[in-house]
């Protein structure tokens, strides 16, 4: 591996701070380790420094649509778009033109015909919420937002506008809840995001501005593989060359190549513990003390790369999620 102008300082602790185990394969690899791998491999590494990073602080995530729906009905519950019928759409869409004209008794009333036709229709649940919103019935709505969630957990519209009503009636502390559930189901919503700061400020706090931006590029190139790297993320970005190219390591742990289309939680979080030596990685020493590393690798990396990695997660861990971000932000 041929590297330019860096003194590489290496540490051996990232094993005694990750224990693996549970006959998994193991994915944590000490900033040594991999630094080793990548010097004895038959690839041809080439590390140059990364001098303009400004572009990392400027890119866009990828923002779900509300369609996304969670089938309760199947074992285990399926993920997938909602797809509605034909005979509920049209009724649908006259509701929809009756509420842009602020008629919205008998929007109300074609929501509730589109609820005859298929109950699990969620968003006539939404949008019966909507119109009683606008209304400035808050009790009604938050009432309907809610049966929206009870047939779609997953729709962050539903959590979002629950949220809104809420903190209408006062009712901060759980609208807070709502809102964040909703930011973590479409995680790159700006305006979503917004709105998680602005209830905040609401309960008298403020938003903790911090982010992680892992500032590497891998790039291959024939048999050639470059990696371009800024002085704090060596670690990550050659645990991420390593997943990317070196031959059978990603198989070996997650069974399948990696490319930059699969998501894993193990290439995340392996990547981030082979940087924790560097300089600025103070926090998440301290997240890692806490407990929170898995959540701080899914929130802070994981669903902006990959938004839709939290229709994967049980309650619990999404409870677990809004626990990290209180704590942390």
């Amino acid at each position: 591996m041929k590297y330019f102008g860096f003194i590489f300082v290496l540490f051996c602790f990232t094993s005694q701070i990750f224990p693996q185990g549970n006959g998994k394969a193991k994915y944590f690899y000490t900033y040594k380790e991999v630094f080793d791998i990548l010097n004895k491999s038959n690839v041809h590494y080439n590390v140059e420094e990364l001098k303009d990073t400004s572009a990392f602080h400027k890119q866009t995530y990828m923002k779900l649509s509300n369609n996304y729906y969670a089938d309760k009905n199947s074992t285990p519950v399926k993920i997938g778009e909602y797809n509605i019928t034909k005979e509920c759409k049209e009724i649908f869409d006259s509701a929809e033109s009756y509420f842009a004209k602020n008629n919205y008794e008998e929007a109300i009333n074609l929501y509730r015909k589109c609820l005859l036709i298929d109950k699990n229709f969620y968003k006539a649940y939404i949008y019966i919420g909507d119109c009683y919103f606008t209304k400035s019935n808050f009790d009604s709505s938050i009432f309907y937002y809610k049966k929206a969630i009870e047939k779609n957990n997953i729709s962050y519209q539903a959590h979002w506008f629950l949220a809104d009503a809420l903190s209408k009636t006062g009712k901060l502390s759980e609208a807070y809840k709502e809102i964040l559930t909703a930011h973590l189901l479409n995680r790159n919503y700006d305006k979503i995001f917004a709105a998680v700061k602005s209830i905040k400020s609401n309960l008298g706090g403020k938003w903790n501005e911090w982010e992680l931006t892992p500032l590497y590029k891998t790039t291959q190139n024939g048999d050639t593989v470059k990696i371009g790297i800024s002085i704090n993320w060596m670690g990550y970005a050659f645990a991420d060359a390593l997943w990317k190219y070196e031959p059978g390591f990603a198989k070996n742990i997650i069974g399948k190549d990696f490319d930059e289309n699969t998501v894993s939680y193990e290439k995340e979080a392996g990547c981030l513990a082979a940087n924790i030596p560097s300089e600025g990685m103070g926090l998440v020493r301290k997240i890692i003390d806490d407990g929170y590393f898995r959540q701080a690798v899914i929130y802070e990396i994981l669903l902006k790369k990959a938004p839709y990695y939290i229709f994967t997660l049980p309650e619990e861990e999404i409870s677990k999620l809004i626990e990290y971000i209180n704590k942390y932000h």
